[in-house]
């Protein structure tokens, strides 16, 4: 959690808050520039923080398995994306609420990891609960922008019944409801329970202020990106001392180059139909990326939480 950080955390805080405020204050133009904003914030923190999954799994592994089951890694990585990118062609609703549930527990997990509960089902539940709020909270409330996507996906329209903006404010009350459940079983203390509710209101503020792609990237790259590496380099620095940032961009670079250099080739074969409005192969792409990286995370956290 970003909060074990203190210099990250306020760095992040204050450009949450700036973006929020520029966000009421210039509706226009960030109706207009706000994709530009979120790519660059997706290009250059988004995916760079997924770059060291072959230097996690080594350090994670290599002990147990040695160099030869190590230079396995990249096959079965590979073959994961594989056999992930084939559900996605054969059963896409069904890839689509397995990525949506992993990705809710993982952002979760990442935000409740140094505040391990002292029982691992509520962890995890806890960690659910978090993560389908952050992802669907800005879903619901540009519910327009993001049915068409979703319809894209699976092949056929998509609607929701009721009133969305109240689906999204019925998520914020489980979620408070479940953080006041923390609270008074005592599994947070009472400075960690007040900045939990900060950080909902703040950015369930940015999620209806701000349009879709950027509200998310806020999130994405800011609070659970930036947060991530930072926990990546505490990671690395268990067996380095002198371990820190410098290091880990270094180590970062050539696998954050050849992952750009690769959704570059995926933007101009699919260029047509990005420009039409067709996100949808786009959206796979990315989520055929990103599973093996969620699932070496779960790894890493409970290292990081076994060493405390």
């Amino acid at each position: 959690m970003i909060i074990r950080y203190p210099f990250l955390y306020a760095v992040i805080l204050s450009l949450t808050l700036l973006l929020l405020l520029s966000g009421v204050l210039m509706p226009h133009f960030w109706s207009q520039h706000a994709w530009i904003v979120a790519v660059v914030l997706i290009l250059f923190v988004g995916i760079p923080h997924g770059a060291t999954d072959h230097l996690i799994f080594s350090r994670l592994s290599l002990r147990q398995w040695g160099r030869v089951k190590w230079s396995l890694f990249f096959l079965a990585y590979l073959g994961l994306m594989g056999l992930y990118a084939l559900g996605w062609w054969q059963f896409p609703v069904f890839s689509l609420v397995l990525f949506l549930l992993m990705s809710a527990y993982h952002f979760g997990q990442a935000n409740w990891s140094f505040m391990p509960l002292p029982r691992k089902k509520a962890q995890f539940v806890v960690s659910l609960i978090w993560g389908l709020w952050v992802i669907f909270t800005p879903l619901l409330f540009h519910s327009e922008t993001s049915l068409a996507i979703v319809s894209q996906i699976v092949g056929s329209p998509v609607e929701i019944s009721g009133n969305t903006s109240l689906w999204a404010g019925l998520l914020l009350l489980v979620n408070l409801s479940m953080v006041l459940y923390l609270r008074f079983r005592g599994w947070i203390n009472r400075n960690d329970f007040l900045r939990e509710v900060l950080h909902l209101a703040l950015l369930e503020l940015s999620f209806f202020v701000l349009p879709l792609l950027l509200s998310f990237a806020v999130y994405f790259t800011l609070w659970h990106s930036l947060g991530s590496m930072q926990d990546q380099v505490a990671f690395f620095s268990g067996d380095r001392p002198k371990y820190r940032w410098g290091h880990y961009l270094r180590q970062i670079l050539p696998m954050t180059i050849l992952a750009l250099l690769g959704l570059g080739a995926f933007v101009f074969w699919q260029y047509s139909d990005l420009m039409e409005g067709n996100l949808a192969s786009l959206f796979v792409f990315i989520a055929v990326l990103t599973l093996p990286h969620m699932i070496l995370m779960e790894k890493l956290y409970e290292n990081l939480n076994n060493s405390k």
